[in-house]
């Protein structure tokens, strides 16, 4: 059985340790992350990024999802005020920006869906199409592989991008009956030092004989 092996983050979504850390909320499915982030947002582009300087991040628009054009310069503050919560921008990398007014000024920050641009993106293609991309039916743990898939209603996820989430898992999970058809699942991967968390992706399912 396929084994996803997913480091976190040391930015992403990281555990508070005081007041000022970033602490990021949205234990959800992705259906609902992908439609709030989105409805919330008040700029989302593809774009890459010509210059970075201090706080601030200077992107030429690839595509406009909203609140923006194709060809625009736009210029995004990396921190929205939440904290330790600032993006770090690669010159000349491509990626998918959601940002918000600030204070008067767009910006972003780690606590949002901000992230570079993958190939064959499935949140891209969301974006463009309306299509939601595979959304899973079952998890699948890695102390648990020889056992039957767990339902997915078994984990709350915090979704990084449209097929790899930060999710915990409850202790007590009743397995999916046998033959139970799992188009897609979660293959998740304990993180040490964190009680109950996990890396997941998204991956295809099997029927289990």
């Amino acid at each position: 059985m396929r084994l996803i092996a997913l480091l976190l983050g040391s930015a992403l979504f990281a555990l508070p340790s005081s007041a000022d850390a970033c602490s990021c909320g949205g234990w959800t499915d992705l259906p609902t992350a992908l439609r709030t982030a989105r409805d919330e947002a008040g700029v989302i582009v593809h774009g890459r990024v010509v210059s970075v300087a201090s706080r601030q991040v200077r992107i030429e628009v690839i595509e406009a999802f909203k609140g923006a054009t194709g060809g625009a310069k736009l210029v995004v503050d990396t921190d929205d005020g939440g904290g330790d919560c600032s993006y770090s921008f690669e010159s000349g990398e491509e990626y998918l920006v959601y940002a918000h007014l600030y204070e008067g000024r767009f910006a972003t920050s780690m606590c949002t869906r901000t992230r570079k641009v993958s190939k064959g993106d499935a949140e891209l293609d969301w974006l463009r199409t309306g299509r939601l991309p595979p959304v899973p039916m079952a998890l699948r743990r890695e102390q648990a592989q020889c056992t039957p898939k767990e339902p997915i209603t078994a984990a709350r996820c915090q979704w990084l991008t449209a097929d790899r989430a930060m999710c915990m898992l409850g202790k007590e999970i009743q397995p999916l009956a046998p033959e139970t058809a799992t188009p897609w699942v979660l293959a998740c991967k304990p993180q040490d030092g964190f009680e109950r968390i996990h890396m997941c992706q998204v991956v295809p399912g099997t029927r289990w004989e």
